[in-house]
């Protein structure tokens, strides 16, 4: 059961980092089109 827990805390992990990237990523972009205005 370890490694099986191992595995599903790994996808959860590389799953919330991929889309706090993404949420990140977004906020740059609205910030960069707010000041360009």
């Amino acid at each position: 059961m370890a490694p099986d827990g191992a595995r599903n805390a790994c996808r959860y992990c590389c799953a919330f980092k991929n889309i706090g990237a993404k949420i990140i990523f977004f906020f740059i972009s609205v910030n960069k089109k707010i000041s360009g205005r």
